[in-house]
Formats: structure tokens, C-alpha cells, sequence
């Protein structure tokens, strides 16, 4: 695997703070947090992966590592979501 394009984000937010979020059960806490709305939420990157974006959450990163499982390949489009801040990746 090839990792030349992440070269560019190497140590860029090594002084932030992450979240990563996955679509499994614990994604509702977020969402239905108090947290969520607040200001400390916009200091924090944001990171989703395969179904996350269904849940309109406002993000930085996207990964997409099954495309096949998340409809990706079906409908690309709907994956594109304006909600994605900063890039989105999708793994073949």
C-alpha cells in the first residue's frame, strides 16, 4: 500500500485533539450528547469512517474502507457529503 498521500497530513494536527468515529452503537451517545452542540466540539477533529456520514455528522475526514458494504460504489454522490470539512479517502 502506497501512503504518499497521507504525506501531506503527517504531524498536521499533532497538537489536536480527535475524534474517530465508526457507525457501531457508541455513535448514538455522541450524536445525543449535550457535547455535540457545544463550543469544546469545534476545536476537535473530526474523523468518520464507512456509514458514519448517514448520520449527518458535521466532520473533517472521511474514510471509506468498504465500499461495497457501505453503498459507496453504488452511489459515490451521497458519499461526497458537504458535511466532510477537509478530504475524503475511499480504499478499492
Amino acid at each position: 500500500m502506497s501512503t504518499k498521500v497521507f504525506s501531506e497530513y503527517k504531524n498536521k494536527h499533532s497538537n489536536d485533539y480527535a475524534f474517530i468515529f465508526g457507525s457501531g452503537p457508541s455513535l448514538k451517545d455522541y450524536l445525543d450528547s449535550d457535547f455535540k452542540t457545544s463550543e469544546a466540539d469545534k476545536n476537535i477533529i473530526k474523523i468518520g469512517c464507512n456509514s458514519a456520514l448517514k448520520n449527518n455528522l458535521d466532520i473533517d475526514y472521511y474514510f471509506v474502507g468498504d465500499p461495497h458494504f457501505t453503498g459507496f460504489l453504488a452511489n459515490p454522490r451521497a458519499h461526497l457529503s458537504p458535511l466532510v470539512k477537509k478530504q475524503k479517502f475511499c480504499r478499492l
